[in-house]
């Protein structure tokens, strides 16, 4: 059952890279739709820039099962419903992190904007500095953590309670 359990998690973390490595530009391109630049032009100083963007999203979405597999296992989690708590968390913290890095960077381009206020001079961003994918990997390895811990102080004070 254990095997299978394991096959499972690769073939879905297959499938996840896959998937990542083609919706990446509609991931890149929704998160700059969000931070609606006016002034704020976006460039790129690097040619790899967009290769490992989209190299580090789709591992980014590989990893959701491989963490979720290395947690149960470590847990010897059998409940469906702490599995499913487990990955919600890690997809709500991703999400939750992504968009923090989107309010910092609106804030970050609102103060350009209003220093170069009323002057012809533009004001440009590099798009290798977003990090909305870092952003979104800490979030989740930290809800990953956080899951981990509360799990394992339950469970020692539960032990403790029934001796």
């Amino acid at each position: 059952m254990t095997r299978m359990k394991t096959v499972l998690h690769f073939i879905a973390a297959l499938i996840l890279l896959i998937l990542g490595w083609f919706t990446y530009s509609f991931f890149f391109d929704f998160s700059i739709e969000q931070l609606k630049p006016n002034q704020v032009v976006f460039q790129s100083t690097n040619l790899t820039g967009q290769f490992t963007g989209r190299l580090y999203f789709a591992l980014l979405l590989a990893s959701f099962p491989l963490f979720g597999l290395v947690i149960q296992s470590l847990l010897k989690l059998k409940d469906s419903t702490q599995i499913v708590l487990l990955y919600l968390l890690m997809v709500a913290s991703a999400v939750l992190f992504w968009l923090v890095r989107i309010s910092k960077i609106k804030k970050e381009m609102a103060s350009m904007e209003e220093y170069l206020l009323g002057t012809d001079i533009g004001s440009s961003m590099s798009i290798e500095n977003l990090n909305f994918v870092s952003y979104m990997a800490f979030g989740s390895l930290l809800a990953a953590l956080i899951f981990f811990a509360i799990k394992k102080i339950f469970a020692t004070k539960t032990e403790n309670f029934e001796n």
